[in-house]
């Protein structure tokens, strides 16, 4: 069963687009794109929240380990993955 954990990164096998996981939901997770079954890369994007209003993001491509977003004016924090 294809790993649902937010941020977790799929890959196309012919046209190499790319999803990455937003949220995890209750039914049969099974990404597809060009009528194939798409394949987990190993990689898990990093998810940041906000802890005034909520808000969530993902960097795709982070070219710098200084990454430090604010939301609200204050700083975001990286969300728990936990792996199913």
């Amino acid at each position: 069963m294809p790993l649902s954990t937010p941020g977790a990164l799929y890959r196309c096998p012919v046209c190499r687009s790319e999803l990455s996981v937003i949220r995890e939901g209750d039914g049969r997770f099974d990404p597809r794109c060009c009528n194939r079954p798409m394949d987990f890369t190993g990689r898990i994007n990093p998810v940041y929240y906000c802890p005034m209003c909520g808000s969530e993001l993902m960097p795709v491509i982070l070219r710098s380990e200084d990454f430090e977003p604010l939301c609200c004016n204050r700083p975001m924090f990286p969300r728990e993955v936990h792996m199913a």
